[in-house]
Parts: C-alpha cells; structure tokens; sequence
C-alpha cells in the first residue's frame, strides 16, 4: 500500500512539473522571460501557486533548473564519449539532438546575453577535446597564437550553434556535420600549406 501511494505521489509530482514547464514554454512564445510570472504559469497550467512554490522558488528558478538539466546531460554525453571511437560530427549531432530536447532554447538563443551564459557553462566541457587539437601534432603557432585560435574557435563554435538553433530548417545531422566541416577546414589552415593537422576531423567524408 505503501509503495502505490508513494507511486501516485510521484506521478502527480510528475505532472504538476510538466504542466508547469509547458506553461513556461508556452508564455515564452510572447513575452521576455524576465516578464513571465507565477501568476500566468498557474493560470496557464491550472494549478495553484503552492504547488509551483512546491519545487521552485521563483521562475528564475524554473528556467535555472531547467538549465541545469541541460547541462547535466550534457556532461553525461561528453563522459560517455569512447575516444577515437565516435566522430566529431557524430558528437556534434548529438550536442544538437540534446539541444532540442529543451525547446526553450530556441526563445532563449534570441538573448544574446543569456546564449553566451549558457555555452560558457558547456565550453568548459567541449572545449578542452578543442584545445588538445590545437595544441597537437608540433603546431607551429606559439602559445599566444594558439590561445587566440582557441578564441576563435570559441567565437565561431558559439554563433553558429545559436544560428542553427534558432533555424528549424537546419537537422541536426546538418548541424553537426557543417560545424565538424568547418572546424576541420579552421584548423587545416592553422598549420603551413605543406601539412594539415592530423586529426579525425580532417578525416570526416563531407
């Protein structure tokens, strides 16, 4: 008996934060996530402001929970990764697959502010595979070099997951493999016209 209650609590509970976070998804679709209120998630998702209060504080709460998850996941993915078992453009798609996931990003990819808060916390993941590239095969680029290669990269990496993010019209079988593509040409050009680092991007059939 025990056990079924504890199930039907879990279900509720499980509801009640689904319901909560479609509202959220749907205010996002017309107004600034700084103006969605409490007020318009309850009425939206029928329930009462102490279930919301249940498990978030306040909708900056909401959405930095929601964030989290992201990143969680995110984490969980780049750990999972078998090196020289999986291509750079697989591991991107993936990266893109995880991203839409969480619809919310496409309103949030349009704050500029908040997209570049967002990758920062998940650069600290997908950046170090990054810098061992850069780093490798007796590059002739000094250190200084390097690190405004890394930058970028970082630049570039960003804009165009934010583009392609915001852009329905982009799979992310295309993502992936466009940015894989590109990140393969970036670091070719870094070395002399003699040699091309050798690296499994370079590899990857376009």
């Amino acid at each position: 008996m025990i056990t079924i209650k504890g199930d039907k609590i879990d279900q509720r509970s499980r509801y009640s934060r689904k319901a909560i976070y479609e509202a959220y998804l749907h205010f996002l679709e017309t107004k600034p996530p700084q103006r969605i209120t409490v007020t318009d998630i309850c009425r939206y998702a029928c329930l009462n402001r102490g279930t919301f209060y249940r498990y978030y504080a306040d909708v900056p709460d909401l959405a930095q929970k929601i964030e989290n998850s992201l990143v969680q996941e995110f984490i969980a993915l780049m750990e999972s990764i078998v090196p020289g078992q999986s291509s750079p453009a697989t591991i991107l798609q993936q990266l893109f697959l995880l991203a839409q996931k969480y619809p919310h990003l496409n309103y949030f990819m349009g704050d500029r502010a908040y997209a570049n808060h967002l990758l920062s916390k998940l650069q600290v993941y997908y950046m170090p595979p990054l810098q061992e590239l850069v780093t490798a095969n007796n590059s002739p680029l000094n250190v200084y070099e390097q690190s405004l290669l890394m930058e970028y990269i970082k630049g570039g990496c960003s804009q165009m997951f934010i583009t392609c993010m915001r852009n329905p019209a982009i799979s992310p079988k295309e993502a992936g493999s466009y940015m894989a593509k590109f990140l393969a040409q970036t670091l070719c050009l870094s070395k002399n016209s003699k040699s091309c680092i050798k690296t499994d991007f370079c590899k990857i059939p376009f």
